[in-house]
């Protein structure tokens, strides 16, 4: 059972438990349950404009709620059959954005549109009708229209509000009638109940407007389910689609191409221009180390030629340098990635101060390691083409690929100690060798298609080929993590739709707070500390902080809540859903 039948599920049996034998509110399922369609009846005082611009009561309302395919992402569509005059009622649409998000239950949509229509919850700001928005600010003394408590279907006799008192007035504006209309009396009748005027007075300005004579013109709110998307959504019964031999069944993809792209490539391409640059202004290169050991280049070349030292004197101070400038500019390389890639982790969950720890965990792992890819790949580099000047391309990437491979080691290492699980780090490590040797053996091939000239000294290509090392590093580290996760959870509605969080091992933290490994900051209705999923054995339980607005799984608030793949979970304004392999 996926996550949105288990919620339509819930749904129908709270609807049966709250409204069997209700006195006011009749719901009638349709379809082969669990329904996803309801027809509402309530027996409760709403008003309405008739023909001739008047105001009239009526106790009978009937809504259809309607559970599209993408509920509970999304809204219920609710129209109403029957005639109504309300700001955020219009040709048969119902406004429910006041009243919704996705942990609301559908009783509560049930209820909250009943408290609706008698006028208790109005939203004149907002509206889908602007003169009855226009009408209901001016004539807010009367309301509400109704006096029933829909939770118990018992009248609320304390308040006096049920009893509007509907002044008519005269010409010169002196109260000619006033007549008294209680509402809850006009439950009990069969008929609906006119607000009469007197028959020599008139309805002018500063007594009840209404639509006889013209509103001025407002600005109306684009109601944002239309009727076009209205009539392109096909409403197919749970059994129909059951019944389909290829019947449509969301899956979750297990591969997340979009948190590849923002926790690895991203990161790793910034780290991997920003490195270039920066190993391009460093005072470092084989000459300047050559100076700093008193010899030049064409000096060394002439002290051999004139036998001052041996050849293998000669060999052994270039070597050096060699080696030397190989080590340092792998660091640079790989401590500016790590940095990156580390920082990335922390913004992607929501937290600056964890980018600061992250990032300086990544450049100190990297730079370090990258000191041994530098030695290592430079060694291979030496001994793989030593006296071998006619070695192919292939061959030359190859040796390149081994060091580079090490300086990806680094990358990756660095990230997997981010969060120290054995198998976290093992797939870090794995994802920076491959995207570190896949890079090296292709520098060669792009510093040959991207070298614009003699005299550029190879700076383009060499940052093309670091940049596209970076990328593939966090590519490879971005898939090896998708490939070994075990739980995660997808965030389907809020501020961060479309990101992944993946769900570690032991204690799991959500909150708006940057202390969480889950940081929902901009969301003021998540609380500092608001849940924790935590991994039981094979099991994953989530329990609530004692945040104020809770936390909600499929629609029913939990303190404790053992998590099935698929289960939504909904925090504040978002919504994730709960995934494992």
């Amino acid at each position: 059972m996926n996550a949105r039948l288990r919620r339509i599920t819930a749904d129908y049996e709270e609807i049966k438990k709250n409204f069997d034998g209700h006195k006011n509110i009749i719901v009638e399922p349709i379809g082969i349950e669990p329904a996803e369609k309801y027809k509402v009846t309530y027996y409760i005082n709403g008003i309405y404009l008739n023909g001739e611009g008047k105001i009239e009561t009526l106790n009978k309302h009937v809504i259809m709620i309607t559970l599209h395919s993408e509920y509970p992402r999304y809204k219920p569509i609710c129209t109403i059959e029957t005639p109504i005059w309300h700001p955020n009622f219009k040709d048969g649409q119902i406004c429910i954005g006041d009243i919704w998000g996705a942990g609301e239950a559908l009783s509560d949509i049930v209820i909250n549109i009943g408290d609706m229509i008698q006028y208790k919850s109005w939203n004149s700001f907002s509206p889908l009708s602007a003169d009855a928005a226009k009408w209901a600010i001016e004539n807010k003394h009367l309301f509400p229209v109704g006096n029933i408590d829909l939770w118990t279907g018992e009248e609320i006799s304390e308040t006096q509000a049920s009893n509007f008192d509907i002044d008519i007035l005269s010409d010169d504006e002196a109260i000619e009638e006033e007549e008294s209309f209680n509402v809850v009396e006009s439950l009990q009748a069969e008929e609906k109940v006119i607000i009469e005027n007197n028959e020599d007075s008139e309805i002018i300005e500063n007594g009840l407007e209404i639509a006889t004579t013209l509103l001025e013109e407002a600005q109306e709110n684009d109601f944002d389910i239309t009727e076009e998307e209205l009539e392109g959504i096909e409403f197919v019964p749970a059994a129909a689609r059951l019944q389909n031999s290829q019947p449509v069944v969301t899956k979750e993809k297990r591969i997340n191409f979009k948190t590849i792209f923002f926790k690895g490539i991203l990161y790793g391409l910034i780290g991997g221009i920003i490195g270039w640059i920066l190993s391009e202004l460093a005072p470092i290169s084989y000459e300047k180390i050559l100076a700093f050991k008193g010899y030049t280049i064409h000096g060394l070349a002439r002290d051999f030629a004139l036998g001052k030292i041996t050849r293998e004197q000669y060999y052994s101070i270039r070597g050096t340098a060699v080696i030397i400038d190989s080590c340092l500019f792998s660091s640079i390389i790989g401590g500016t990635i790590g940095a990156f890639m580390g920082a990335g982790e922390g913004l992607y969950y929501g937290s600056k101060k964890k980018a600061l720890k992250y990032g300086f965990i990544g450049l100190v792992v990297s730079l370090l390691i990258g000191l041994v890819g530098g030695f290592l790949g430079q060694l291979s580099y030496t001994l793989l083409l030593h006296d071998n000047r006619n070695a192919s391309e292939i061959y030359e990437g190859f040796a390149r690929a081994i060091g580079w491979a090490v300086l990806g080691t680094g990358v990756g290492v660095s990230v997997g100690l981010i969060r120290a699980e054995k198998i976290r780090i093992i797939n870090c490590l794995l994802g920076g060798i491959i995207g570190g040797f896949i890079g090296g053996f292709l520098f060669n091939f792009i510093a040959e298609g991207f070298n614009i000239g003699e005299f550029d000294g190879g700076i383009v290509a060499r940052g093309i080929g670091i940049t596209i090392m970076g990328a593939l590093i966090g590519l490879g580290i971005g898939m090896l993590e998708q490939f070994a996760k075990t739980a995660w959870l997808k965030v389907v509605r809020g501020e961060f739709e479309g990101k992944e969080y993946l769900v570690f091992q032991g204690i799991t933290s959500i909150g708006n707070s940057g202390k969480n490994t889950i940081a929902l900051f901009k969301d003021k209705l998540v609380a500092p500390k608001h849940c924790d999923i935590v991994q039981e054995g094979n099991k994953y339980v989530i329990i609530d902080k004692g945040s104020p607005s809770g936390t909600i799984v499929n629609g029913m608030r939990i303190t404790r809540h053992v998590l099935k793949k698929g289960d939504a979970i909904s925090i504040g304004n978002s919504v994730l859903v709960f995934n494992t392999k």
